[in-house]
């Protein structure tokens, strides 16, 4: 069946298995959506974003934390690498989870990871303590927090404390709309 002058909806209700039983098609033929028989839904094209941090470096105080202008995944489009600042293109709940981990020689700062919601902190940090200077001492902040978010919110993750923060795969960021 065709839907308006861009959309094809095809269903297969005899189907048995765990193929898709129903999906959702742009004119071109690449797919949108799929509705398996096992009920589970698949969307190709979800937004989504997940990346890293390029370089380490000490944060001085409260600043936006950096990501690598090259990430894993960008669907959608949603973050925008040049100012590190995701805007959410349709209203819905988005899932937000940074984890960081800094070294041992700079530690003795406190830190508290965040996020900023059209500029405003958010109530829900990740807390760490510097503890002593030791070189075995590393601070470790993780979050995971999902919003309920309208078109065109826009979302930072924040360092509201110094400290160092390690890049690659010491601290990765990753959001996507869940619903």
């Amino acid at each position: 069946t065709t839907v308006g002058k861009d959309l094809v909806i095809k269903s297969d209700p005899g189907e048995a298995s765990t193929d898709s039983v129903f999906s959702v098609n742009a004119k071109d033929g690449s797919n949108l959506m799929n509705v398996r028989a096992d009920g589970i839904v698949t969307k190709p094209y979800q937004v989504s974003w997940c990346s890293n941090r390029v370089g380490e470096s000490d944060l001085e105080g409260t600043q936006i934390i950096t990501w690598n202008p090259s990430p894993d995944h960008n669907i959608g489009s949603a973050m925008n690498t040049s100012n590190d600042r995701f805007t959410c293109p349709v209203a819905g709940r988005y899932q937000f989870y940074c984890h960081s981990m800094g070294n041992g020689g700079t530690t003795t700062v406190d830190r508290e990871l965040t996020l900023k919601v059209n500029g405003s902190y958010i109530n829900y940090t990740s807390y760490s303590s510097g503890g002593d200077s030791s070189p075995t001492h590393h601070l470790f902040n993780c979050f995971n927090v999902i919003l309920n978010l309208d078109a065109n919110d826009y979302v930072e993750f924040w360092n509201r404390q110094g400290g160092m923060i390690y890049s690659d795969r010491y601290a990765v960021g990753f959001i996507t709309l869940v619903g």
